[in-house]
């Protein structure tokens, strides 16, 4: 059994969420984050795990792919539309 929280997240404003499948939550944090994202007004669109990137590993030198935990589309103070990827990570990671 797994210390961390895991879960399939409840979306409550499922036209806010872009993902194509019901959101996982692999800590708390990530769960906090969820909920932060469908809650929030400045929030237009979240999706947690939707693209990938691939990349070549600089030490290996081998094509691998990086899933970022989430990409969120808000906008900000001055009404702009702003697009991020966000990983959620412990401090000592």
């Amino acid at each position: 059994m797994s210390k961390f929280a895991q879960g399939l997240f409840t979306v409550k404003n499922p036209q806010k969420y872009a993902g194509k499948s019901k959101p996982r939550y692999r800590s708390g944090w990530e769960f906090a984050f969820m909920t932060f994202c469908d809650n929030n007004d400045h929030i237009i669109q979240w999706a947690s795990e939707s693209i990938t990137i691939p990349y070549r590993n600089p030490l290996t030198g081998k094509q691998t792919i990086y899933v970022p935990d989430f990409l969120i589309q808000y906008r900000n103070r001055n009404n702009q539309v702003i697009t991020e990827l966000i990983e959620i990570k412990p401090k000592k990671q």
